[in-house]
């Protein structure tokens, strides 16, 4: 009987996967069982809007994507009939959210079928971890469907990193392995191009953010400390790379204008939304220092990109990322208020031998512990291991 892999994930956009500076989570564990023989399913969420389609034929690599009922329940059990009637040899289950993640969860222990666990949206699983005693209804129903698959020897609990890993023990999962993101740092090894200064307006001083553009990532407060930094450092840029998708998304979008347009900054802010990979590449080797004051993260491979083309990093004082940075010698890490930000930019900005002391430290730090080939050999390690 023909081995097939299955792995599931929220969404599956070839326009997005293939635009990846390295290879994506979703894309590189589907490239990897493909080369090692086996067919592929991809079972994703079907965005209309987006206009894709309901299902792909690729050879050994087929994607079906299934419309979301807004009934949840309704949902849930056609998704759970579709997954009952195929065999697979082995599931990935890339978190779809708290009341979803249960159908693969089900399958998986009815079937008796392998099943590797990751979450990488700190909504889905770290109000689990963080705050136990405020727990929702909804919360406790998922504790107890994770009892249910904790202690499996066929269920594996994917961590990002020991924080990530310990938050998982403090709630009774054991079968977990550790296996972070990772990058590809030779892409990094080319020397800045010098029409990217111009092509992008670049300023002496150049700070880079790259993230979805929300709440969360804290451009605000990027935009909101530019003045105090432009007192200091007059030609500084502030460059802005991110997808605004979602209406939460553009609404914020249109408040960041407003704030540009309040403080004057037009010629000070660059927003970026559909840049191609060569070119970020470029803004990363062609800036000064990165800049991501996150509210929350569960991991964050931009701070990987950034430490593999050297660059200084200043984010929020967040465990998860601390570690990343491995104690603050690939970056700073501050409160997330105006202030303690852009202190700590001018600082660096004025500091050059600091900057560069943080940017050695992050390419060594990225060749020793997240090289993507060193990463995608311990998840097929892990995939031998529960085939076996």
């Amino acid at each position: 009987m023909k081995s097939t892999f299955c792995e599931i994930t929220d969404w599956w956009s070839w326009g997005i996967l293939r635009n990846q500076i390295s290879p994506h989570f979703f894309y590189y564990p589907v490239q990897l069982m493909i080369e090692k023989g086996f067919d592929v399913e991809v079972l994703a969420m079907l965005r209309p809007h987006l206009k894709e389609i309901a299902f792909e034929n690729h050879g050994k690599l087929k994607i079906h994507r299934f419309d979301r009922d807004k009934r949840v329940i309704v949902f849930d059990l056609k998704f759970f009939k579709y997954m009952m009637k195929n065999q697979y040899s082995l599931i990935h289950l890339h978190s779809l959210g708290y009341l979803v993640d249960n159908v693969p969860w089900a399958a998986s222990r009815i079937k008796k079928t392998p099943l590797i666990f990751t979450t990488h949206s700190h909504d889905t699983m770290m109000p689990l971890m963080d705050s136990r005693s405020q727990m929702s209804l909804t919360q406790r129903m998922v504790l107890k469907n994770i009892h249910l698959v904790r202690d499996s020897p066929t269920c594996v609990f994917i961590a990002f990193t020991k924080y990530q890993a310990e938050c998982y023990r403090k709630i009774g999962i054991k079968n977990i392995r550790i296996i972070p993101h990772g990058v590809d740092p030779e892409l990094f090894k080319a020397k800045p191009d010098s029409n990217t200064k111009e092509k992008y307006r670049l300023g002496e001083f150049n700070i880079l953010c790259v993230g979805t553009i929300e709440p969360r990532k804290g451009q605000l407060l990027l935009i909101q400390s530019m003045p105090q930094i432009l007192k200091e450092f007059p030609d500084t840029k502030l460059i802005l790379v991110g997808r605004a998708s979602f209406d939460y998304q553009k609404q914020y979008l249109m408040t960041l204008h407003s704030y540009i347009k309040k403080l004057n900054l037009q010629d000070k802010v660059a927003f970026l939304s559909d840049i191609a990979k060569d070119d970020l590449i470029q803004l990363y080797l062609s800036s000064t220092i990165f800049v991501l004051p996150t509210l929350a993260e569960m991991f964050g491979i931009v701070f990987l990109e950034a430490m593999a083309a050297g660059l200084p990093i200043i984010s929020t004082n967040l465990p998860h990322i601390k570690e990343v940075l491995d104690k603050d010698r690939a970056g700073v890490v501050v409160e997330r208020e105006q202030a303690s930000i852009e202190n700590e930019i001018i600082h660096l900005l004025g500091d050059s031998k600091f900057r560069r002391s943080l940017g050695s430290n992050g390419k060594r730090i990225v060749e020793q512990n997240y090289r993507i080939d060193k990463i995608i050999e311990q998840y097929w390690d892990l995939c031998q291991s529960l085939l076996s």
